[in-house]
This record gives C-alpha cells, sequence and structure tokens, in this order.
C-alpha cells in the first residue's frame, strides 16, 4: 500500500481482512528531533472502529477528514467513510457495489476517490466514487486489475496499481480516462514460472500450536518521489524497490535479467532497501524530507527509511509482560501509514499471523479501526521534515493492507516553467554624455506559462477547479 496526503488533496490506500485506523498520539517530547524520542510517551487514540468485514484502504482531505472504505462482506455493498480525524465524527459518503472487498483508497486530481476491490472475488476492478450521501454508488473506473491492491496516481494523472495477493508482482498503469489497465513492470514473484524459488513461511509461536503461514505477496504499497520515481513495498522479502521512468513513461531502470521470469521482470540492482526491520511491509507514505514511513505488519511496527538507507523503528508495540508477545495493541497488524496535517495515522486489519497472533488480544477483532497521534507531533514537525503543507498528492497502497499516499511538503513539483527573455543593450557616448539604450522583452515565444492557480481544494464544490490557471504570463501578438 502507499500513502498520501497533502492540505489540499489526501490520498492514501490500504489492504486488510479487517482495517483498523490507528489514530493520534499525544506527548511530551516535541521538541527532540530524533524520530526514536519523537515517540517515546507518546500515546495512540482509536478514532474509527470498524463494525462488518475490515478495513484498509485510507486517505484524507485538506479538511482534517480521513476517509476508509469499510469491506461489506458477502455481497454486501462496502460503504465509505468520512472521518473527521480531530473528533472521530464519521460519515457515510457513499458506497462500492457488493461483491466487494476494497484495498487501496486514494484521491484523484479530479476530486474523486478511487477504489480497488471491486468485482469480488476476483478483485480485478476499480472503482471511482464523487463523495456524496450514504446512496451514492461508486462506478467502474478500470478493469484487468488483478487483486489490485496499492493505488497512486503520476503527474499526467495516471492511476498505478500493484497486484497484491495475485502474487506475481505485477504493476498496472490506467490513463486519466479510465478503461482497461496495461502491465507496465513485475517485482520477481517467490518462485519463478516453474515454481523456483523460495517460500517465505512467518512462524506464529507454540502456544497455540500453529502451523506456519506462508507471505507470498511482493508488490503491496505503491508511492511515487519527488523525482517521479516509483517505490513499492515488498511485503514477503521486507525491501523497497525503485523504478525509474523515462520522460515517456516507459521504464528505465534494468529489466529482464533473469531469463526464467518475464522479460519486464524488474532486476535486483532494483532494490532501494532491505532489512529485517521491514519484515511485512504494507503500506509507505513520504515525508517533506524524503523518508519513507512504512508500516512493517507482522512486527507491529512502523519503520523509517531515510535518504541514505538507514534505518528507524520508530514505533513497536511493548512486549505482554505474561504472555510474551505484541498482540494487545495499539497497532493491530498495521497497514497504511499517513501524515494528516500534523497527525501520523495508520490503518490495522488485524490480521490472524505472527506477532498479531492471536488476533484476539487487542481492541478489534477482525473488523478494523483507526487510530492517530498528533500533538506530541506538532512542534517537530519542522525540524524533522513531517510537514504536510502541500497542495498536491501523489499516490499509493499495500499487500495485505494496503494504503495510498499523502503528499507532503517538497514532495510534488508542478511542471518546469519555460520562459525566454530576452535583453538586448547599448551604450551611446555623446562627447562627454553617455546614453543607456535598451530593449526588453519578456516570454518571447508566449508561452501564457501559469503564474498562480487555485489552490483551494474541496470535494464538494471545486474538486474539478484545483490547480486551475488563475492568471497566466501573456504576450500580444
Amino acid at each position: 500500500m502507499a500513502l498520501q496526503l497533502g492540505d489540499t488533496a489526501p490520498d492514501f490506500s490500504a489492504v486488510t481482512t479487517t482495517g483498523v485506523l490507528v489514530g493520534w498520539a499525544k506527548g511530551s517530547n516535541g521538541g527532540q528531533s530524533s524520530l526514536v524520542s519523537l515517540s517515546r510517551g507518546a500515546t495512540w487514540t482509536t478514532v474509527f472502529q470498524g463494525t462488518r468485514a475490515g478495513i484498509e484502504g485510507l486517505t484524507g482531505d485538506d479538511h482534517g477528514n480521513l476517509y476508509v472504505a469499510e469491506r461489506g462482506g458477502g455481497t454486501n455493498p462496502c460503504p465509505v467513510w468520512k472521518i473527521a480525524a480531530a473528533t472521530g465524527t464519521t460519515t457515510e459518503v457513499g458506497f462500492a457495489p457488493g461483491p466487494c472487498s476494497p484495498s487501496g483508497l486514494a484521491f484523484g486530481r479530479d476530486g474523486r476517490l478511487y477504489i480497488t476491490g471491486g468485482n469480488a472475488p476476483a478483485l480485478d476492478e476499480i472503482d471511482v466514487l464523487a463523495p456524496g450521501s450514504a446512496t451514492t454508488a461508486a462506478t467502474a473506473f478500470t478493469t484487468g486489475v488483478a487483486q489490485a491492491n496499492g493505488i497512486a496516481f503520476d503527474k499526467a494523472g495516471n492511476l498505478w496499481a500493484t497486484d497484491g495477493n495475485n502474487k506475481q508482482g505485477i504493476v498496472y498503469r490506467v490513463g486519466p480516462a479510465g478503461g482497461a489497465a496495461s502491465e507496465v513492470f513485475r517485482v520477481p514473484p517467490i518462485a519463478n514460472a516453474i515454481g523456483v524459488g523460495r517460500q517465505n513461511g512467518t512462524l506464529q509461536g507454540t502456544t497455540p500450536t500453529n502451523a506456519p503461514n506462508p507471505q507470498d505477496i511482493v508488490a503491496n504499497g505503491i508511492a511515487f518521489t519527488r523525482n517521479g520515481d516509483i517505490v513499492i513495498a515488498d511485503t514477503a522479502r521486507g525491501a523497497l524497490w525503485e523504478v525509474s521512468l523515462d520522460r515517456s513513461g516507459a521504464v528505465a531502470s534494468p529489466t529482464g535479467c533473469d531469463q526464467t521470469y518475464t522479460a519486464d521482470t524488474l532486476c535486483l540492482d532494483d532494490v532501494l532497501a532491505e532489512s529485517p526491520y521491514l519484515e511485512g511491509v504494507d503500506g509507505i507514505a513520504l515525508d517533506s524530507a524524503g523518508r519513507i514511513w512504512a508500516d512493517a505488519n507482522e512486527r507491529q511496527a512502523i519503520v523509517v527509511v531515510d535518504d541514505h538507507n538507514g534505518f528507524t523503528e520508530f514505533f513497536r508495540n511493548p512486549v505482554d509482560a505474561t504472555t510474551d508477545r505484541r498482540n494487545g495493541g495499539p497497532l493491530e497488524t498495521p497497514t497504511s501509514p499517513a501524515l494528516l496535517g500534523r497527525t501520523l495515522c495508520t490503518t490495522s486489519s488485524d490480521g490472524n499471523r505472527r506477532d498479531n497472533f492471536p488476533n484476539s488480544g487487542g481492541e478489534v477483532t477482525n473488523t478494523g479501526k483507526v487510530s492517530s497521534m498528533s500533538a506530541w507531533l506538532a512542534n517537530v514537525m519542522n525540524t524533522s521534515g513531517l510537514t504536510t503543507d502541500s497542495s498536491e498528492q501523489v499516490p499509493d497502497s499495500a499487500a495485505n493492507g494496503m494504503m495510498s499516499s499523502c503528499t507532503h511538503a517538497g514532495q510534488v513539483y508542478p511542471d518546469r516553467v519555460n520562459s525566454l527573455d530576452m535583453r538586448l543593450a547599448k551604450v551611446v557616448r555623446f562627447n562627454r554624455y553617455r546614453v543607456n539604450v535598451g530593449f526588453d522583452f519578456y516570454n518571447l515565444f508566449n508561452s501564457n506559462t501559469g503564474t498562480a492557480f487555485q489552490q483551494t481544494f474541496d470535494v464538494a464544490t471545486n474538486g474539478a477547479a484545483w490547480l486551475r490557471p488563475m492568471t497566466a504570463d501573456l504576450v500580444a501578438e
């Protein structure tokens, strides 16, 4: 999954059997710059608990609201909720028609909400919703994305999606108009076409007795960097992959190094970071400093990866002194981190595996919740690079729990401005006198470059007008 959020256009998406959105934490460590010290003394507050078959996707808007799509179960529709992060007030703003099982969730530039998990159990449909009331129905935007999980948008408005539980590592692209999805590249699956590879089996303790639980998802969360590169969360390997695109949108990173995989499969040189810290990595989000915040769901942890590929364990559930387990919360299989203003949020799917096994030990069981930590973070946002006051979002997702992305200050930039200015000057001398003669030409080729844009974003009133040019450099012809 991946994460996106901004003061003007937020986005995240997440995936899981049950969804918990872990809310905000308050504490007294705001003056310290160390990421580790920031989490000490912080407390988590649950702002939403699901009542149906689970939640995983998460996104937000510039008014401090979070959005989740709850799994309805069976053929039931999947309600979409708007949650006021400050108060926990919920409003149903629409639904995805059943059968459905949402994972990724993200706002597009058009102000509409894009939701994975349509056409269950194939889950090969991504729906789009203009948030309204409880009776507002989402409609199909694209099909052919097997087990669509994490989603994110590039600067051109293309939607990108990972294949999650399809376990083939496929990353798809869909044009702004929707329609059929096309495969762009693959993260190497755990085994090749003839079954050669390895199996990652999660051990879950001996009391109660249980068998190892395989983890084979290799394309989960997805997010875009400020440079337009794609970061993919590899849940099975505990790794992050980074893929560069050329100006045409084609993959520029190495592919096709192993002939036993498809030709569009990434090479091992494309691994950005891999560590036991990231075991079970699900949703990811980028902050303004370029750091990657990752939900390591199997470890009940939130890990930060810096731009030098250093790892910091920001938070991990404490161990119960009696059971020696970490299944008591506040994290319950965290799946989708997000930065909403000055609040750190994450979903929890309450999956019944590894550090969350058995999943009966926490606050929810198979229904999900939303939590956040905020007040203690406010005083350190500027020094730690967590400010999230940008005006554009870029998306993401997760595996068995995934999240869209949040856009942060300094993460997304508008197109480069190209304008030619010319000055012709001559110094003319008359005896003891000197005259400076000059001609200035501004925006010589009349490129109509925008200089001010509509910054206000509101889904209900002006979503389509967001970033519309308000003034431009014009030259009379």
